[in-house]
């Protein structure tokens, strides 16, 4: 029970249930690292951020009831974890992945199983990002489901599949409101093979 603050390099957390509410729930320091394995992360009152900041790998885990699933600030790598019941409260801004400027992100195989009304399954617009890997992973719900970088290199939308159609979320809140991208026009951002859930369309 609460949060857990990582000030240490190298840490493991395996088959765990960290359960809040936390502001963030997995906060890693700057100079620290932690791999999370096969665990469970409940913010609970949806006023949280399950994981902050860098240096943190999330490997088969679930996150939910947060406000955001994850902040990335660096080195972050997440696969085949589950996040869901991202809710915006108290005028907040709720995101499957939010972040800030910053190299090395990888998001693999994951489920964003997200409800209007929210921002996004991945917003990093207004920022500058250094390789990014986000492949076969399912998005849903938004504004738009994903805010692209402003700029930077090495920018990889690869193989994801998004929930469809776009339109009025109050008759289906995992639609996206207005697209399903918005901002990704740098030349540093390669989008290939990303399809619709309903027809198979490439998007």
């Amino acid at each position: 029970m609460g949060c857990v603050w990582i000030k240490a390099a190298n840490v493991v957390i395996r088959n765990s249930k960290i359960t809040g509410p936390c502001f963030f729930a997995v906060r890693v320091d700057g100079g620290a690292s932690v791999t999370v394995i096969d665990s469970e992360v409940d913010c609970t009152d949806h006023k949280g951020t399950g994981f902050y900041s860098r240096n943190y790998t999330v490997l088969r885990t679930e996150i939910r009831r947060c406000e955001n699933g994850f902040h990335t600030s660096g080195n972050v790598d997440v696969r085949d974890s589950y996040i869901s019941g991202v809710v915006e409260v108290d005028d907040g801004h709720g995101d499957g992945v939010q972040g800030s400027s910053g190299s090395n992100y990888t998001f693999i195989h994951n489920t964003f199983d997200l409800r209007n009304p929210i921002t996004s399954s991945f917003i990093w617009d207004d920022q500058t990002m250094h390789n990014v890997l986000i492949e076969d992973n399912f998005l849903m719900a938004g504004s738009y489901t994903i805010y692209c970088p402003d700029g930077g290199s090495n920018i990889v939308y690869r193989n994801n599949r998004f929930y469809a159609p776009v339109g009025s979320w109050q008759s289906d809140p995992a639609r996206p409101a207005f697209g399903f991208w918005t901002n990704c026009g740098s030349s540093a951002i390669t989008r290939v093979g990303n399809f619709r859930d309903d027809t198979l369309a490439g998007v």
